[in-house]
């Protein structure tokens, strides 16, 4: 039940949006609510079902016969057995009670249901049993609705031509005697001026006032259902075809959404359809049609749907064998074509095959070929490091040949102020002092400063972004940011000396004056360090910074 309620809510609303759909739509909208008719009829019997609770509580004739009136509207047009039951029972209970407007208003729901049952002069004749004079007022324009609805059935199902003009003159004057005990604001009472503009075709009249009803609030599914009916009727009768069957697929969209199992608006729109040309969907109409009114045994409809039911039946009928003939000579067609398929493929296996055993040798010519492709490309590679190996070489050589020079240079011409400065102190401060000017490093610690600053600079010259390259293979937090003034540190020079090709641990111990052990602790602090693969570390320090 939870999961029908919110696609009967949706299909309600879809309706607001009908005024501006084309006929395809509607008559597609027309097709799903027929496919899922039933789910609209859970909420009746579930309201049904509540009512008849009511009635076993019940304990008194007078709330009784209430509640058998609120079940006699619900199974009116959709169970006519149930609603006949309901009638009697109402009318047993009225006469019980002695109360004549009960017993008038259930005959009067009596007489309704012999009309929809096809009972025409049982309905005469009960009604014609009640007294007019004595009757209350309130169900005055029922007791005319009534005579005007059977006599116009008793018209619609008449041959005889004397007969028809009789039950014609007899609708015409319940009809008036209808209009006459209704208030103008009553939407019933622009049913019976626009039923009356319709028979007498004035139709464009009936379609003015239709309309201007049409787009108001608060009209009922069941009220749309009428009005949609009548306007098909004033657009046919203007010959608006079009416009005829869009209203009248609202029509019986809203009868089957109210629902009611007693109407009018799909088998005529199956048989519209059937002079469209569109025969599937005028058999699925009609064949509902008979199906709703055999199942709420609504007689009435029945001449009609008879009528209509052959004409359609044979169409289809027509269609289908016509489907049926297309259908053996698409299968010859396919058969044909089949063969012609089959022949196509021997021919085509033995091309294939000598295709096979030609690709077979191209394939092992292009296995050879791409052999030696990917030799020559491993060859290119090798000679395209090496010759990116030889430049990078060639420039560290260049940078290092140009500094070796200065550094002689200044070299020489830092001993040569040494030897001049120990040969003052010498002559002028004995030799005491220059014993101890011998001994002190101070000479050789500012030497070593000096290198390793021009080492430092030479280096950043080759490879300007080597700290940052290299710190990011570290992990964040050990990562290596020299002191203030200094370009490089010991951790750094390291690195250096690996990225230039010195990996021997004494010779970098020798270079940067340090022990062996406190070198390879570096090393190893450093690999701990990596960011990725430790044992690949120093392999990645030496792509650092390649030309």
């Amino acid at each position: 039940m939870k999961k029908l309620l919110p696609a009967l809510f949706c299909l309600m609303l879809s309706l607001n949006a009908y005024s501006t759909s084309n006929l395809e739509q509607l008559l597609k909208e027309l097709d799903r609510t027929i496919e899922n008719k039933d789910m609209f009829g859970v909420s009746k019997e579930k309201l049904i079902v509540n009512i008849k609770s009511l009635i076993r509580q019940s304990t008194s004739d007078d709330q009784l016969y209430n509640l058998y009136a609120s079940l006699y509207n619900e199974y009116v047009n959709y169970n006519l057995d149930s609603a006949m039951s309901c009638a009697d029972i109402k009318y047993d209970i009225a006469r019980r009670l002695g109360n004549q407007y009960m017993i008038d208003q259930s005959k009067l729901d009596l007489a309704n249901i012999y009309i929809i049952s096809g009972m025409y002069h049982e309905t005469l004749e009960l009604i014609d049993g009640i007294d007019k004079g004595t009757m209350n007022p309130e169900l005055k324009p029922r007791y005319f609705h009534i005579y005007r609805t059977v006599y116009g059935a008793m018209l619609t199902a008449c041959a005889s031509p004397e007969k028809r003009v009789n039950y014609s003159s007899l609708v015409d004057i319940y009809r008036d005697s209808l209009r006459s005990n209704l208030g103008k604001n009553d939407i019933s009472y622009l049913f019976v001026m626009t039923d009356e503009m319709n028979d007498k075709r004035h139709y464009q009249e009936a379609l003015t006032l239709l309309l201007k009803k049409y787009h108001k609030k608060n009209t009922s599914v069941h009220e749309k259902a009428l009005l949609n009916y009548s306007l098909s009727t004033a657009y046919l009768g203007i010959g608006n075809r079009e416009e005829a069957e869009r209203y009248m697929a609202m029509s019986a969209i809203n009868d089957l959404q109210t629902p009611v199992k007693e109407y009018k608006a799909l088998q005529e729109l199956a048989y519209m359809l059937y002079q469209d040309g569109e025969i599937d969907r005028a058999y699925s109409y009609i064949n509902c049609s008979i199906d709703d009114a055999l199942e709420s045994n609504a007689r009435m409809n029945m001449p009609v749907i008879t009528k209509l039911l052959p004409i359609i039946t044979k169409a289809y009928d027509l269609k289908m064998k016509a489907r049926d003939r297309q259908q053996n000579i698409m299968l010859l067609f396919i058969s044909l074509l089949l063969f012609s398929l089959i022949v196509a493929m021997v021919l085509v296996s033995r091309q294939k095959k000598n295709l096979q055993t030609a690709r077979v040798q191209q394939n092992k010519a292009n296995q050879a070929l791409s052999a030696l492709n990917e030799t020559l490309k491993s060859t290119n590679a090798q000679l395209l490091e090496i010759n990116q190996k030889l430049q990078e070489t060639n420039s560290i050589k260049e940078a290092y040949l140009g500094r070796y020079m200065d550094l002689c240079s200044v070299y020489i011409d830092s001993v040569e102020k040494y030897r001049s400065n120990l040969n003052k102190i010498a002559r002028t401060e004995g030799t005491a002092e220059l014993l101890k000017a011998i001994k002190s490093s101070t000479y050789l610690e500012d030497e070593l400063k000096e290198f390793y600053a021009n080492f430092d600079a030479t280096f950043l010259h080759l490879f300007p972004n080597f700290v940052d390259q290299f710190n990011a293979l570290l992990i964040e937090n050990e990562r290596l940011v020299p002191k203030q003034g200094r370009l490089l540190n010991t951790e750094l020079r390291i690195f250096a000396l690996i990225r230039l090709g010195i990996t021997d641990s004494v010779k970098i111990s020798v270079f940067l004056r340090h022990s062996v052990s406190t070198i390879y602790n570096y090393r190893v602090k450093m690999r701990n360090a990596a960011l990725n693969d430790r044992d690949d570390f120093e392999n990645q320090v030496m792509k650092l910074g390649r030309f």
